[in-house]
């Protein structure tokens, strides 16, 4: 039932809403990261793949939006510079990984 979910204010409901999308893209993740399942997607399984990277950016957003007592207290400078380096290295790392792809596609 939803009825949980209302009574939070309209600030935390979208955080959940981000948290919620970001397991949804790791589901298909989930159920093929096994051998079978990548020889049975061939290249597809790359492409499919690739939804880590807006799962990751929605569960930062996630962790941002709703996490351990982000909201309701001062931004102090830790969970300043913290936040910036969580957002920092999940951009990092899609950067990486659509480098690396942009690379080998073009080998080919």
């Amino acid at each position: 039932r939803w009825d949980g979910i209302f009574f939070l204010t309209p600030w935390f409901q979208y955080g959940v809403l981000v948290g919620a999308a970001s397991l949804v893209l790791m589901i298909p993740l989930v159920l093929t990261s096994f051998d079978p399942a990548v020889r049975l997607l061939g290249r597809f399984w790359n492409l499919l793949h690739k939804l880590i990277i807006p799962a990751a950016l929605c569960a930062v957003a996630h962790s941002l939006w709703v996490g351990v007592h982000y909201l309701g207290t001062q931004w102090d400078g830790i969970k300043l510079l913290t936040s910036f380096l969580l957002v920092l290295a999940v951009l990092g790392i899609g950067w990486s990984r659509g480098s690396l792809a942009w690379r080998r596609a073009n080998r080919s």
